[in-house]
């Protein structure tokens, strides 16, 4: 560690590093304005323009997540708190988490690896990048999936994430607005696999020769088919060029 001043305070075993502080091992490295250590326990806050680095612990199976640790982690926000040798680690004020092309915003993150759960709470922000394909037949540029949200409850080890209070999902022209919404990503590559919108649903896709619009109180998005299937309420879709349909089901197909 290092910092402009250091105080030990041995009755309760902490540090207590000031101006400029950086804390560092083979793990990764911490900095911010002034940072406590505790020596019996390993815990750790940070405060003050936080950044953070996790390196990838080589005993993980290298498997995309934000919240594993086989891949590099780097966040910012103005206070951090490390406990149970950093298996639960809380970023707070203006937090932003990412491992390469993927990032989540928001005013509170916080991750559990012993649960493998993470959980986001205030303007919510989240983005994957999709990789393309590797057979070439059916490559294409690389997609991203951004959504926005109030609330984000991550479950990394069946990579499902749930939004709540008021979201929006985008995915190259297709937009989803909705109440709820529960997303499953890929265990390969982290790409967007299918989502399921609940409440107050619309499904509107944009392009420059024609708009088309789903509306309903469920719906979901089959990423592979481009299928997105609308039920529950009154069902209703409409192409600007053929017109509305209504029914109890409708199915329609993004990509054709």
């Amino acid at each position: 560690a290092r910092a402009v001043r250091a105080k030990l305070n041995q009755p309760v075993e902490q540090i207590t590093l000031n101006g400029a502080a950086r804390v560092w091992d083979l793990t990764g490295s911490t900095e911010a304005a002034q940072i406590d250590l505790d020596q019996k326990t390993g815990n750790m806050v940070a405060v003050g323009k936080v950044v953070s680095t996790r390196l990838p612990d080589k005993k993980q199976k290298k498997t995309p997540s934000l919240v594993d640790s086989s891949e590099t982690v780097q966040a910012r926000a103005e206070k951090m708190t490390t406990r149970d040798d950093n298996k639960w680690v809380r970023y707070e004020g203006g937090a932003s988490m990412w491992q390469g092309a993927d990032k989540i915003d928001a005013e509170v993150i916080t991750i559990d690896r012993k649960t493998q759960r993470l959980e986001a709470n205030g303007k919510v922000f989240t983005q994957t990048r999709e990789k393309p394909k590797a057979d070439a037949k059916q490559q294409k540029a690389a997609q991203f999936t951004l959504v926005r949200a109030p609330e984000l409850v991550f479950n990394d080890a069946e990579k499902i994430a749930l939004y709540r209070n008021g979201v929006t999902l985008q995915r190259g022209d297709l937009n989803v607005t909705s109440k709820e919404l529960r997303a499953w990503f890929s265990k390969e590559n982290n790409s967007l696999e299918r989502a399921h919108a609940d409440g107050a649903v619309d499904v509107l896709q944009r392009s420059p020769d024609r708009n088309r619009k789903g509306s309903s109180e469920h719906a979901e998005y089959e990423v592979e088919e481009g299928r997105v299937l609308l039920s529950g309420g009154a069902p209703t879709f409409t192409d600007s060029v053929k017109g509305t349909t209504r029914g109890q089901m409708i199915t329609w197909f993004a990509d054709n």
